[in-house]
């Protein structure tokens, strides 16, 4: 289950347009990032894209990717058409998206 973490809070506060995340091992901070980006890209009035970027592409499936399709499944946002598992690219309502690559 995904809900909103202290991770996921300090991230909110941040504004600065590079952000430093630090913390440990399962301290939130791929849920707390991605629960952001969903976030953004979804309130974008003009189509953004954002990279999620990974030192390979196995631990991006594993990880983020993972983590990224559970969360939009759990509060039902994902539309199957809307995802592009060959380039893993997710194309929100509003045409912005979010691409996955390493």
């Amino acid at each position: 289950m995904y809900y909103i973490t202290t991770a996921t809070k300090k991230i909110i506060l941040l504004q600065k347009r590079i952000r430093a995340i630090p913390g440990g091992t399962s301290a939130g901070k791929t849920v707390g990032i991605i629960e952001v980006l969903i976030d953004k890209a979804q309130r974008d009035k003009i189509p953004t894209v954002t990279s999620v970027v990974s030192e390979s592409f196995p631990h991006l499936k594993r990880g983020v990717m993972r983590d990224f399709l559970g969360i939009l499944r759990l509060h039902e946002y994902f539309v199957e058409d809307r995802w592009n598992r060959t380039d893993s690219i997710y194309t929100f309502e509003n045409n912005s998206i979010l691409e996955f690559f390493s």
